[in-house]
């Protein structure tokens, strides 16, 4: 199965407020995504991460929450996306093009024109 998502923010203690995300502490956030991540993503599965996966955490943090992601993860950067082993994933991209199911898809972080 190919999965797509973004923005998870991972250890962004600012995104619950700032994104009116529904936790009370950063961990429970943390926990609660990967949770969720994990309920969809099986082992087998490619999930293209389209930017901004972790951000004001540090690089161990970062590093230990990006491993408990089911899936072979593909990344897109965004702005946030600075400090990781890139060893976590199996590829990493400013901007890529894929053909799923016949269908041409450009992905990226940022807003594309059409």
């Amino acid at each position: 199965m190919i999965w797509f998502t973004s923005d998870l923010h991972l250890g962004h203690r600012s995104a619950i407020n700032m994104c009116e995300r529904p936790f009370e502490t950063v961990e429970e956030m943390n926990e609660t995504l990967i949770w969720n991540f994990n309920s969809g993503v099986k082992e087998n599965d490619t999930v293209y991460i389209l930017g901004d996966i972790a951000y004001r955490t540090p690089v161990v943090e970062v590093n230990r929450l990006i491993s408990r992601l089911n899936g072979k993860k593909i990344l897109c950067k965004g702005n946030h996306d600075k400090k990781y082993d890139v060893k976590l994933f199996a590829g990493i991209y400013d901007f890529l093009e894929i053909t799923v199911k016949g269908i041409n898809v450009s992905l990226m972080h940022y807003p594309m024109m059409s």
